[in-house]
């Protein structure tokens, strides 16, 4: 008995990890890093960051992000648009080094929906997207997935995306880019209770600039 309460104490004390973490790390998983070598790339990332998960976490991680049983995409699934599907394949071949050289049948039709919707986001980015969106289905909530594709981070730098965080009106900040780590706020919390001061602060100086910037004629 004293052996089960031990256990689910250090349950509760695991660390939680900021959902944008996890994020940067599937992405290096993705593209082919061990848990080791992801523990050192994660460090050059954040620098700032409170805690790092350790090998053993990214060991853990790795095996729930294997799963995809949807098969290799063919040209002839009916659910995909192969002139979309085949250009973004030539560009994430080039972006790995040929780390990741074809998609999945599920990977490819996110890809075609990510294609049509928004041409300019980064095809890494797309496919990281993808990746996270496929492992979280039918197991947890997709709304920070959406809401990242909705204020589309990669065009001002999260100004916008930070700026409703730090309000509250959305709960959780993802992250599917390197270029992420940016404007991400070290150490910020998994989700979004009463707004920090740091990152709210921020989110007002970038949109007072943007405002700046669109003002001047």
């Amino acid at each position: 008995m004293l052996d089960g309460k031990r256990q689910l104490s250090k349950r509760r004390r695991a660390p939680n990890y900021p959902a944008w973490m996890v994020d940067a790390a599937r992405g290096l998983y993705l593209d082919g890093y061990i848990p080791s070598r992801i523990s050192t790339e994660l460090g050059k990332f954040f620098p700032a960051a409170p805690r790092m998960p350790d090998e053993r976490t990214l060991r853990m991680w790795a095996k729930r992000w294997q799963s995809d049983t949807s098969g290799p995409w063919m040209l002839d699934n009916p659910a995909t648009d192969p002139g979309i599907v085949l250009p973004l394949l030539a560009d994430l071949v080039e972006a790995t080094g040929g780390r990741i050289k074809s998609v999945t049948n599920a990977e490819a039709m996110h890809l075609t929906s990510l294609g049509r919707a928004m041409p300019d986001m980064p095809v890494v980015t797309m496919y990281n997207w993808s990746r996270a969106f496929i492992a979280a289905r039918d197991r947890e909530p997709t709304d920070a997935l959406i809401h990242y594709l909705a204020f589309s981070p990669w065009r001002d730098q999260g100004v916008r995306y930070l700026a409703a965080f730090s309000r509250g009106w959305i709960r959780e900040l993802r992250s599917f880019s390197p270029d992420d780590a940016e404007w991400l706020p070290p150490g910020s919390p998994i989700r979004q209770g009463p707004p920090t001061r740091r990152v709210a602060a921020n989110a007002e100086k970038q949109e007072a600039r943007g405002d700046d910037q669109t003002s001047t004629p």
